[in-house]
């Protein structure tokens, strides 16, 4: 449908957020999508699609 998702890091963990305009605006979509553990972040969330379609996420995850 042209819509564009990000997946960014917040101080919760990974969030998402969705641009219907090709990236001029964007909204954050409700939830967490990969939640921090306990006193760590998780920093550069990754996207790579499988020879299936099937999509993984590839993360960091560093203690505070």
């Amino acid at each position: 449908n042209g819509a564009v998702r990000l997946y960014a890091r917040d101080g919760e963990g990974v969030q998402s957020f969705i641009s219907e305009d090709r990236g001029d605006t964007w909204r954050r979509e409700p939830g967490v999508r990969v939640p921090a553990p306990p006193n760590a972040i998780i920093a550069d969330p990754s996207l790579v699609e499988l020879p299936t379609g099937e999509w993984v996420m590839f993360y960091k995850i560093q203690d505070m």
